[in-house]
């Protein structure tokens, strides 16, 4: 998940920065759910306005991942309003039932993001994402996970972490190491030698799938779970522009 790959620092943010991280991270979970309302306007079969309880079912079709709740906000209707002025023209009660229902302004009115579009998605892929696009490097750091995790198993992602940054001559910062390893998890490359394990994620022991045959696999996982995130996060991205960045 997403939060997964962007959700542990090396050191504890002080105040200022804790409420920076805050800050971005309502802005980057507001242009998710604005991005996933745009994706429905899009493909809505009619501009009637809709009942506030019979759209979240629609957009759960859209994004079945979808949840206000991880996105910051406690309902659904909270989530909606936040919207208003922008995507959301207004929320008003139904004059039939008096239910809530929302009415959309028109996608030729939606306000788009200043920001270059292949400025932001560049930099979350490599801010956020922190990702490896130098193949030399990707096969490197494959080759050596491989290798560690074909001698250690059990293993947790703290010890691949630190085997990786101590027999690797390319000075990844180890929050870089973690990014790497992190979208290999979720039965992907390993998966949890013990599911009761309580613990936190980077210190579950996990083992390497009976399927991984090469450090060529692992390289494989890692590009195609990077790109289901930024297709995820990006839901208009271009198959090229895609293809040109990873």
């Amino acid at each position: 998940m997403v939060e997964e790959l962007i959700g542990f620092e090396d050191e504890p943010a002080d105040d200022g920065e804790a409420e920076k991280a805050s800050f971005l991270a309502m802005d980057m979970n507001r242009k998710m759910g604005r991005d996933l309302l745009i994706r429905y306007l899009k493909n809505r079969p009619s501009d009637e306005p809709i009942l506030l309880a019979q759209l979240k079912p629609l957009l759960v079709r859209l994004q079945p991942s979808f949840s206000e709740k991880q996105l910051g906000f406690r309902s659904f209707k909270d989530f909606i309003t936040s919207m208003k002025g922008d995507v959301v023209k207004s929320i008003e009660p139904d004059p039939r039932t008096g239910h809530h229902r929302v009415i959309f302004s028109d996608l030729d009115e939606i306000h788009q993001s200043a920001c270059d579009e292949r400025s932001e998605i560049c930099g979350f892929l490599t801010k956020n994402l922190r990702y490896q696009n130098d193949p030399a490097v990707r096969k490197k750091l494959s080759e050596i996970l491989y290798a560690y995790l074909q001698e250690h198993s059990p293993a947790t992602i703290h010890e691949m972490v630190d085997y990786i940054a101590g027999h690797s001559s390319f000075g990844l910062p180890k929050i870089a190491i973690r990014r790497f390893v992190f979208p290999l998890g979720e039965d992907r490359v390993f998966h949890y030698a013990d599911k009761d394990y309580s613990g936190s994620l980077v210190d579950r022991p996990q083992v390497m799938n009976d399927f991984i045959h090469s450090a060529d696999d692992i390289e494989r996982v890692y590009v195609e779970r990077i790109r289901t995130i930024m297709k995820n996060k990006f839901s208009d991205i271009e198959d090229d522009l895609l293809d040109s960045l990873l």
